[in-house]
């Protein structure tokens, strides 16, 4: 009365007591594959059930209703023939199948019998179902477990799909997801057992005898072999029921090199299917045996016997080895980041949140709105710790705090101290990333990244970066995008400072303050980074120029190619200056210092004076100069000269604004000015401005009001046999001084009474005198 699907009392409660069915052979055929098949391929009858269900399932791609249940009559019956006695002759299949005819059961035989799924026995008088397959798997099996020489656990455990170990409890409290793989190894093999690739925290080894070993003996190997030194946890354990692992494994192996070397199984389904649903039930018979045999291990570890209390499983075993191992370890609660290869949305959000970790450090959650990636990254890996918090007024990194995951990053924190402490050369980040990754802290590689730079961060005052093998006075984008690429081209060094550097320091930091104008903290590297910047800020010119004076040039050079903040302050700078001399340092470099500031600007006023002298007008009356240029602008027709019109129209005496005008007039752009290019450009705007005032005396022929005059002045002395000639302009700001000029001339030479020739001669002979004066130019009359 099995209530099973199928069953006889599914068949009661779906069949009305009217219909009068019965519960025949073929309903009793879909029960047992429903319900028995796996089992019944496991047993003895494997070869007849597997022969009976590929006949059938060709019935019913081909026949009626009345086929298949025919089919399965046959079946069933030639299954159980040899116990009961039945045969399915023609009148059993008559009672079994009774709303029937005689006439068309014996067509369906026939049929059965033309598509070879039943034949008809004579010497039975019954029918039976065709037998396919003559394929003989148990000596199939027998022969290819012969000719294997060794059992191969390898293929076995791959074969037997063997997972790993979570720790799971301490995951739950760390955060860190780490796991033992396991493995089968041979016991005569254990002495060879070597380092394991791969991130596995460990690898729990099951020794399997050969068969023959004394348990008490095997007991000690797996002690020693557990004893052997390697990177990674190992726990060897010697199984109780090893005899029936290696059987089972051999039968699995056999039956798995039957499946794949036996080509006469192509054409066999039958075989087919009876292989694979052996493999299956050896498979999870296997699994249970391999599951027992972990559990019920003896386990060593380090030499020591490791027990298991009762009904506890090996994740607890994993998970307390693993607090062992990596007792140090920080308790970062963040799947995202908290694993040894995170996924490209989530490194994306470790840029984003490393970069917001140098622009807005003083800034609340680093000035992140909203709640993206990196926002939770922040919360999970810096704000629980303590890393990143307010300390009086203002944001800022620090060691971590004294809260339960605070303390957790300690350990790791005190260890970078150290390592930086210990040398004084700098040391790449890459070292560092070893240390953590090792026991005890274990820290998987998307965290490091993070830390390291909190690290830095919090004690940028005591730490010299290196970025590619040189010193950098800032922690920029650039320079984190290098260290998520390649930590070992990052590299940092502590910077100590004793009683006489500290005298230096005081010094040199003044003397910032004095020409920046910002205040600077006595600090070593502050110093080196603001001296650092400020010679790299220079503009192209004044790194490239010689005319500054041997002190200065040489300080120049030490800036520019520091790679040793430590060297460069205290060592290479005072050497300029006087290795003893406090005093001459600091003052040598403050004088170093402004005149590097001063060279630019200097040069450039230069210029600026000599081009408002090119053009007739007072350096500081720039607005005349504007109102001149309004005048020439697009009055020549040349290109060129109305560029420098439009430019000088907007000139005030700006740096920016000369070097617009300067590069425009020698076609080179002032960040690749040499010495040479000053003198140049003080040539071609002189040119400039000589077209300039002459198309602004023309200015009448385009209608424009000029605001120059251009005159002539020729002087000829019969005597001297000489003339002179000059030519000048008359700017229009400068007319009142003319006339007035010209007004006290008219007066003093009436007031004389001469005549008129006189008078010409008089002015001709003052003429003369004021144009040799001025070096006019002269020539020979002719």
């Amino acid at each position: 009365m099995s209530a099973e699907p199928g069953g006889f009392q599914d068949f009661l409660r779906a069949e009305p007591a009217a219909t009068r069915e019965l519960f025949g052979p073929d309903r009793f055929w879909d029960y047992l594959r429903i319900n028995l098949e796996p089992a019944i391929l496991a047993s003895n009858d494997s070869h007849r059930w597997a022969q009976s269900a590929d006949a059938i399932e060709r019935c019913e791609a081909r026949g009626t209703a009345l086929h298949v249940r025919v089919a399965k009559c046959i079946a069933l019956i030639d299954m159980f023939r040899n116990g009961s006695g039945l045969a399915a002759d023609r009148a059993t299949l008559a009672a079994c199948i009774s709303h029937a005819s005689d006439g068309a059961i014996d067509a369906v035989a026939a049929d059965l019998e033309r598509w070879s799924v039943a034949v008809f026995r004579k010497h039975l008088g019954a029918w039976s179902i065709y037998a396919g397959s003559d394929f003989d798997i148990d000596g199939a099996v027998s022969s290819a477990a012969a000719q294997s020489s060794a059992l191969d656990l390898d293929r076995l455990a791959r074969l037997a799909g063997l997972q790993p170990v979570l720790a799971k409890r301490h995951y739950h409290e760390t955060g860190s997801l780490r796991w033992f793989q396991t493995e089968l190894v041979h016991l005569s093999e254990l002495d060879r057992i070597a380092d394991r690739p791969g991130d596995a925290a460990g690898h729990f080894i099951l020794a399997i005898p050969s068969g023959d070993e004394q348990r008490k003996p095997a007991i000690v190997n797996c002690c020693a072999a557990s004893e052997m030194t390697s990177k990674q946890l190992i726990a060897v354990g010697l199984p109780r029921n090893a005899w029936r692992v290696r059987d089972l494994g051999a039968e699995l192996l056999a039956l798995e090199a039957v499946r794949t070397s036996r080509p006469e199984l192509d054409g066999d389904s039958v075989a087919r299917r009876e292989i694979a649903a052996r493999i299956a039930a050896v498979s999870a018979e296997l699994d249970e045996e391999l599951r027992a045999g972990f559990a019920d291990a003896d386990w060593y570890v380090a030499g020591e016997r490791v027990e298991l209390p009762p009904g506890a499983s090996l994740s607890r075993l994993a998970s307390d080895l693993a607090d062992q191992r990596y007792s140090k370890a920080p308790r970062v609660h963040s799947e995202l980041v908290n694993r040894q290869r995170p996924s490209s949305n989530t490194q994306a959000g470790i840029r984003d949140l490393m970069h917001a970790m140098i622009s807005a450090a003083d800034k609340p959650a680093l000035g992140i709105e909203g709640f993206p990636v990196h926002r939770g990254l922040y919360s999970t890996v810096l704000a629980a710790a303590g890393l990143h918090h307010k300390s009086g007024e203002t944001y800022g990194f620090s060691k971590p705090t004294h809260s339960k995951i605070g303390q957790s990053y300690k350990p790791a924190w005190d260890a970078a101290e150290t390592l930086f402490a210990s040398e004084p050369t700098p040391i790449p980040l890459g070292k560092l990333y070893r240390i953590w990754g090792d026991p005890p802290f274990g820290i998987r590689r998307g965290l490091m990244p993070i830390l390291a730079l909190a690290f830095l961060m919090a004690n940028r005052h005591r730490l010299a970066l290196y970025g590619e093998g040189k010193f950098q006075a800032d922690i920029d984008d650039y320079l984190v995008d290098i260290l998520l690429q390649d930590e070992d081209l990052v590299a940092l060094r502590r910077v100590d400072v004793d009683a006489f550097r500290g005298a230096i320091l005081d010094g040199v930091a003044r003397a910032v303050r004095k020409v920046t104008g910002q205040a600077c903290p006595p600090d070593p590297l502050e110093v080196a980074r603001r001296l650092v910047r400020f010679a790299r800020d220079l503009p192209s010119w004044t790194q490239k120029t010689l005319n500054l004076s041997p002190p200065t040039a040489e300080v120049r050079r030490v800036l520019l190619r520091a790679d040793d903040p430590h060297k460069a302050l205290f060592v290479d700078i005072p050497t300029i200056f006087g290795e003893s001399d406090v005093e001459a340092t600091a003052k040598g470099i403050e004088t170093a210092l402004h005149e590097l500031a001063a060279a630019y600007p200097k040069m450039m006023a230069e210029l600026s004076q000599k081009m408002m002298g090119a053009l007739g007008e007072p350096e500081e009356d720039f607005a005349d100069s504007q109102r001149h240029a309004r005048i020439v602008a697009g009055l020549t027709g040349d290109l060129r000269i109305d560029a420098f019109a439009a430019r000088l129209a907007s000139y005030r005496g700006d740096v920016n604004d000369l070097e617009a005008i300067a590069s425009m007039a020698i076609n080179r752009p002032p960040r690749e000015w040499t010495d040479r290019d000053p003198d140049q450009a003080a040539l071609a705007l002189a040119d400039f401005a000589l077209k300039f005032r002459r198309a602004e005396t023309l200015a009448r022929v385009k209608g424009r009001h000029p605001s120059r005059e251009a005159m002539a002045l020729i002087i000829g002395t019969g005597e001297a046999g000489q003339e002179v000639i000059e030519e000048f302009e008359v700017a229009e700001r400068d007319r009142p001084k003319v006339s007035a000029l010209a007004q006290a001339l008219h007066k003093v030479l009436a007031r004389s009474g001469a005549e008129r020739s006189i008078v010409l001669a008089a002015l001709a002979e003052a003429g003369l005198d004021t144009l040799a004066a001025r070096g006019a130019r002269m020539r020979k009359a002719g």
